[in-house]
């Protein structure tokens, strides 16, 4: 189940959680952090510190960006102000960019 930390704005994967709607001595809750790390906080309450997220608020998140043009933009960047002298070194140079912006993106969306 999705969660967001409230504190954080952290996007998480509960796995398991114990405790009541209210505060007790008992509250852990076990979950996948944003960078796949498996998580266990004996202080959190999952009713009173995560608020549950949709599934379609995510894929909303994700599709609010423009990958083509952010691309473009990225790409401008890695260039900046390194471009090779010979015609040969420019062709090899902007595919070496591109490869890095598309690696860059990958990285981005997993």
């Amino acid at each position: 189940m999705k969660a967001k930390i409230r504190k954080t704005g952290e996007v998480v994967d509960v796995i398991t959680y114990s405790g009541h709607t209210y505060r007790s001595d008992i509250d852990v809750v076990s979950y996948i952090d944003s960078k796949g790390n498996e998580c266990v906080d004996m202080k959190m309450n999952r009713f009173w510190d995560f608020e549950d997220v949709e599934e379609s608020y995510l894929s909303t998140k994700k599709s609010l960006i423009d990958w083509e043009e952010r691309r473009f933009e990225l790409i401008k960047e890695v260039m900046k102000d390194n471009l090779p002298t010979s015609a040969l070194d420019k062709k090899t140079f902007c595919k070496y960019c591109i490869s890095i912006v598309d690696e860059m993106i990958i990285q981005l969306n997993s």
